[in-house]
């Protein structure tokens, strides 16, 4: 269970530092990736995709608490 726990963690990590306009390394990534057409739809993805992550996060903790 900590190996999904870490896993997440590390994706939400990487989500965010890409979601960052002022680094250099992961937005020339995101951009040559063509992962899709505009700046707009990139962030809005890249947003979303960060609070599913942090989401699952806290789930994977309240639930695995209690167990």
């Amino acid at each position: 269970m900590k190996l999904l726990w870490h896993i997440n963690s590390i994706l939400s990590i990487i989500l965010i530092l890409m979601y960052n306009p002022k680094l250099e390394g992961f937005g020339n990534l995101r951009i040559q990736g063509q992962i899709l057409n505009s700046n707009k739809q990139i962030n809005k993805t890249l947003e979303i995709s960060t609070w599913l992550t942090i989401a699952f996060f806290f789930y994977i903790y309240y639930f695995f608490k209690y167990i």
